[in-house]
């Protein structure tokens, strides 16, 4: 990505832009649930829930209309999973610790680029 950093600059500048990246697919979410529930109701469920009210309501649809969204909302969820795991270890990079190392940071940050694409010409 950005290799003639130093290391420390590199490592905050792709937090920064995973967790950017990560903001638009919360948006992405929201306004999805805000269609089906209204945005008052939206704006008092997680990330999660979100995500499950949607895959609810897909469900009510055929297999064939709804797999295809259902499937990118699965990936979401996973990056939710690997987003909760990378900012509550961050501290931890570089320390031998937990978090997750550069090269995985940069791979699902192009996973959330490329889950951001499909999602817009869903």
């Amino acid at each position: 990505m950005m290799s003639t950093l130093p290391s420390d600059l590199h490592w905050k500048l792709l937090l920064g832009s995973f967790i950017h990246e990560f903001s638009r697919l919360e948006a992405h979410v929201f306004i999805l649930c805000a269609r089906g529930i209204g945005t008052d109701e939206t704006r008092k469920l997680t990330f999660g829930k979100r995500i499950d009210r949607i895959k609810a309501a897909l469900k009510q649809q055929s297999p064939q209309a709804s797999e295809g969204m259902l499937a990118l909302l699965r990936e979401a969820r996973g990056l939710a999973d690997f987003r909760n795991a990378l900012l509550h270890n961050t501290a931890f990079h570089g320390m031998g610790g937990s978090a997750p190392q550069v090269e995985e940071v940069e791979a699902r940050l192009k996973q959330l680029e490329r889950l951001l694409d499909a999602l817009a010409l869903a």
